[in-house]
């Protein structure tokens, strides 16, 4: 499981960096018009970051648990990231409507 976890974490955090330089655009603003935040591509990266992070951190620090319970926390942990992730992406993408203070004809 470790390999798994260790492959996401490579994967979701070197698209992490590559969005973070601009070489990796999300189309979001037509992704949440047509499909909803949940199938925004950020959205999976940041879930295979969650998931690949927590399942490393789990699986290094802590021989405690069982490979269940570390299963477990890590698919719980990016779908957290990802959930958090759909709902700012929405939050930020959504329209402004008139109860805002405009600087038009001052």
């Amino acid at each position: 499981m470790f390999s798994i976890y260790l492959s996401c974490l490579v994967l979701g955090g070197s698209f992490t960096i590559l969005s973070a330089f601009g070489h990796l655009r999300d189309r979001a603003s037509s992704d949440l018009a047509k499909n909803g935040p949940l199938y925004s591509l950020r959205s999976l990266v940041y879930s295979l970051v969650g998931f690949g992070g927590v399942g490393v951190l789990l699986s290094s620090v802590t021989s405690g648990l069982s490979p269940g319970m570390n299963l477990t926390f890590a698919v719980l942990s990016g779908l957290l990231v990802g959930g958090t992730t759909s709902a700012v992406l929405a939050f930020l993408a959504r329209p402004t409507t008139g109860g805002g203070r405009t600087t038009e004809g001052t």
